[in-house]
């Protein structure tokens, strides 16, 4: 090689604990094209970011969904199927799910995956362990603890990632079976481990999990949200597809809704981010009552007894691509304070155990695909979060994807990973008995204790006053 070229090659080298490693040589000058790649390993979705080592730039992204999920839809699924002598199918799945990723982004940027030196990856607890083909059991059976709890690398080739074979891989630490690698990479794109100011992170999905904290310390929770923000057990509720009501007014007068769908198409059901407005707005109209009770004395056609629970008549018959009325019910409208009531309970909890109170929080973060179309007042509005000034809550969107994309291009935050993950406390919401008395406060809307949402107090002070 070094004949052939004239004595001019390009050597890639890595940097490792103790020196270096070579990991490449290429004839000529090859350093415009060293590449890395950034990746979100979700449940459900993975996606993938092509990067220039040299200097930073995004060349390329792609999304396709995990194919895990033909072994299971959610994690306790797959972790039981891993139990199954399932764990060396579902590793495969995961490095095909990444590759499939990889091989769109670079199909898209022009680029060859043999020129991917280093692969960082964000994923989950279970997530991580399924693809570097760790056994998860024990994350649902006594110790109730991971396997790996630190940052790992590995090489491509020994996972079978597509990337050049022996480029550097490296997975996000872990705090405890819920608190992930995902969750690590959240708290690095929001740099609340970097303030001094207290900040409240949130990633809503099925499940949900909180950190409160700063550079000091922190602490974090998870628990389940249930299915209802996701439209689960609610009458017309769906996942964010097309046809999705995601966004809803009610005219306080002709209690008239507006409203938008996704791809703008007739609706066909309402989504997460359209229920949560659809409450905060009938709330604002005085169409339902702190515990989510239906006015039936209202003299209005979209307020009716339903078959089996009053119901409010979000969107007619002619205006629906089902062929009926789209209607929220009190049976929905209650499975929904559930769900929101958990994660404020959880909120509070860990203010509790930091000794704060909401006026303490200095910022809080909405994370992941949900809280990137989240209204922020609607969902203080009803309690879904502590009320603070809404200059102080930010939806950054997909955290993961983000936390990994900074540790792939900075190596002192990456280095910083672990660092971050020790500092963390878990608190197991099970066993922490405030959280039942504080999940239960939550249990109204917003709150029982009004004295903790002020702004909502007033405008609650005010629908009694138009309504004499």
């Amino acid at each position: 090689m070094l004949r052939r070229s004239g004595w001019h090659v390009t050597g890639t080298v890595a940097l490792v604990p103790g020196g270096y490693r070579l990991l490449n040589v290429d004839e000529g000058d090859t350093t415009g094209r060293l590449y890395g790649a950034a990746v979100d390993l979700g449940t459900t979705t993975v996606v993938a970011y092509i990067r220039s080592l040299t200097d930073g730039r995004v060349l390329a992204t792609a999304s396709n969904y995990n194919r895990q999920i033909s072994c299971g839809e959610d994690i306790l699924s797959r972790v039981n199927f891993a139990r199954k002598s399932g764990l060396s199918r579902l590793q495969q799945l995961a490095a095909e799910s990444i590759n499939e990723s990889l091989k769109s982004a670079s199909d898209a940027g022009g680029i060859d995956l043999e020129e991917i030196f280093e692969v960082v990856i964000a994923g989950n607890t279970v997530m991580t362990h399924l693809l570097l083909g760790i056994d998860p059991s024990y994350m649902i059976a006594e110790p109730y603890i991971p396997v790996v709890r630190r940052m790992l690398s590995t090489a491509a080739g020994r996972i079978g990632i597509a990337a050049h074979r022996n480029a550097g891989v490296y997975t996000f630490p872990a705090v405890s079976n819920f608190i992930g690698g995902d969750i690590i990479a959240d708290i690095l794109a929001s740099g609340m481990a970097d303030r001094d100011e207290v900040s409240l992170m949130v990633d809503i999905g099925t499940n949900f999990e909180a950190v409160l904290g700063n550079r000091d310390w922190m602490l974090s929770c998870a628990g389940a949200a249930g299915p209802a923000l996701e439209g689960g057990e609610v009458l017309f509720g769906m996942r964010a597809n097309p046809g999705a009501i995601e966004r809803v007014r009610v005219d306080a007068g002709t209690l008239t809704p507006s409203y938008s769908t996704i791809n703008g198409i007739r609706p066909r059901g309402i989504c997460g981010s359209g229920l949560i407005d659809l409450i905060a707005e009938l709330i604002r109209a005085c169409v339902i009552d702190r515990t989510g009770q239906i006015n039936l004395e209202i003299d209005n056609p979209r307020i009716r007894r339903g078959p089996y629970h009053p119901e409010f008549v979000v969107a007619w018959k002619k205006e629906t691509s089902i062929g009926k009325d789209i209607v929220i019910t009190e049976n929905d409208i209650r499975n929904l304070i559930m769900s929101k009531a958990a994660i404020h309970g959880a909120c509070m909890t860990l203010l509790d155990a930091a000794g704060l109170t909401p006026r303490d929080i200095g910022r809080i973060y909405f994370s992941g695909a949900f809280g990137n179309y989240l209204n922020k007042e609607n969902a203080i509005t009803i309690g879904l979060i502590p009320e603070v000034p809404l200059e102080r809550v930010e939806n950054i969107g997909n955290g993961a994807i983000a936390g990994a994309n900074i540790a792939l291009v900075n190596r002192e935050r990456r280095k910083a990973l672990d660092g971050i993950a020790l500092r963390i406390t878990y608190i197991e919401l099970n066993t922490e008995p405030s959280f039942m008395d504080r999940y239960t406060s939550s249990c109204f809307l917003p709150h029982t204790d009004l004295a903790l949402f002020p702004h909502v107090q007033q405008m609650l002070e005010a629908c009694r006053a138009r309504q004499g």
